[in-house]
């Protein structure tokens, strides 16, 4: 059973998600570069994550903050001059981390690993 802080978390993350998605779609849409087509990836393999972590999947705990952690690489390597505002707005999935795991972490023992369990063995 997924606890409420995680359902909210689910909730947002998805939001966040969708939202990264339709704006990476646009915009590979119209530059057609590398860098719009990797985040468009990432954006598309964080929604399924996130419909792996509203399953409490156990593959999902992983997933999320690996996925954060390209998107935290990309947004820094991709600015040539990092000015105020993109030094502030590369913290943003550093938080997203980290508030994940204070989220997902205490209740890691209810996760599954994905397989059905047959009923019949011990």
């Amino acid at each position: 059973m997924r606890t409420q802080p995680i359902t909210i978390l689910c909730v947002v993350l998805f939001i966040i998600g969708a939202s990264m998605t339709i704006r990476f779609l646009f915009q590979f849409l119209f530059t057609a570069d590398l860098g719009s087509f990797l985040m468009l990836v990432l954006s598309l393999t964080a929604l399924f994550s996130y419909y792996g972590l509203w399953r409490m999947r156990r593959w999902s705990v992983m997933a999320i903050p690996i996925i954060w952690g390209i998107i935290l690489l990309l947004t820094l390597f991709s600015a040539r001059e990092m000015t105020t505002i993109m030094q502030l707005r590369s913290l943003y999935p550093i938080g997203i981390i980290l508030i994940f795991l204070a989220v997902v972490l205490p209740s890691l023992k209810r996760f599954s690993g994905g397989k059905k369990r047959d009923p019949s063995q011990p």
